[in-house]
């Protein structure tokens, strides 16, 4: 019997260990997340990006709002629009290629940022477009879901859901790859 009972105790501290490397493996997910944007939003800041581009529409807006689901869902425009800058209106920034990642890596995060109403733990789904955390129930009371082969999609503002309505499949497909645009 006290050999049974050690072989249980024994499964069961490797079942809470098992379970603990779970939460740090999430958590060392979301750290690692937090520092690829920090990266993009330290040259942000640098080069003074918000100068020109605004997280709203106004009259004085001199370029277009980089919050938005579209450019969000595009990092590879962005990627194209920062290497070939002297084709644009924009002012030269002069970037490397990492600089050039971490910077649309984090312009591609700047929706999710602006409509993500619910702090992380207490978020019990993900929008199924930009990745903003959400709560279920708000995203149901404000008409934010579609049904999608008989499966419920969330959404954190109206736009993701338009977005999602316009090409459903295709934002489907783009979450199933294993480095999707938004993680």
């Amino acid at each position: 019997m006290n050999t049974r009972r050690g072989f249980m105790m024994v499964v069961g501290i490797l079942f809470l260990a098992w379970l603990g490397a779970g939460e740090s493996q999430a958590q060392r997910k979301k750290e690692v997340a937090a520092k690829m944007f920090a990266a993009g939003e330290k040259i942000y800041k640098e080069k003074n990006c918000a100068g020109c581009h605004t997280s709203s529409t106004t009259a004085q807006m001199k370029a277009p709002e980089l919050a938005t689901v579209y450019t969000a869902l595009d990092t590879t425009f962005i990627k194209v629009h920062l290497r070939f800058q002297q084709e644009t209106a924009m002012p030269p920034i002069y970037l490397n290629a990492k600089q050039v990642d971490d910077l649309s890596r984090y312009v591609s995060h700047l929706h999710a940022e602006k409509f993500q109403k619910v702090r992380d733990k207490d978020a019990d789904a993900v929008c199924s477009v930009c990745s903003a955390r959400l709560k279920m129930s708000e995203a149901l009371s404000d008409g934010l879901q579609t049904r999608y082969n008989d499966r419920l999609y969330y959404f954190e503002c109206k736009l993701c859901k338009e977005a999602f309505d316009k090409n459903p499949a295709w934002h489907i497909l783009r979450w199933q790859d294993p480095n999707p645009v938004m993680k």
